[in-house]
C-alpha cells in the first residue's frame, strides 16, 4: 500500500488512529482507495497515477502523502457515531481538495 501507520502517526496519535478507524483495518484500506480515487481523479489529467502510487518509502511524494491522510482520515471521520473530531478533519480535507484543485487546474 502507499500509505503505512508511520504516515498516520504524523497526522494523528496512534489512540486516535485506532479509535478514527474503529479499530478495524478493513475500515482504513477501504477509506483509503476511496481517497486515493478521488487523488486520482484530480491529478490524472496531468500526471501518471499509477506511476504516483507505485512508490515506496522516501520515494514518495510527501506532500502527496499529507493530503492522501488527510482525505483518507477525512472519510474515517465521516464514518464515526456523532462525527467525532469532524471538524478538523473537515478543515484538512478541504485545504487538501483546494491543492488538488490548484495542481488540475496548472
Amino acid at each position: 500500500m502507499f500509505l503505512n501507520n508511520l504516515d498516520y502517526q504524523v497526522m494523528i496519535g496512534q489512540r486516535a488512529f485506532d479509535l478514527i478507524q474503529q479499530s478495524d483495518e478493513e475500515n482504513r484500506r477501504r477509506a483509503e482507495e476511496m481517497a486515493r480515487e478521488e487523488m486520482a481523479g484530480y491529478l490524472r489529467p496531468r500526471y501518471d497515477v499509477e506511476r504516483i502510487f507505485a512508490r515506496r518509502g522516501e520515494q514518495r511524494n510527501m506532500q502527496i502523502v499529507m493530503f492522501l491522510c488527510d482525505i483518507t482520515l477525512y472519510h474515517l471521520a465521516s464514518w464515526l457515531p456523532q462525527k467525532m473530531g469532524y471538524e478538523i478533519r473537515e478543515i484538512r480535507y478541504r485545504r487538501a481538495i483546494e491543492w488538488l484543485q490548484g495542481v488540475q487546474s496548472g
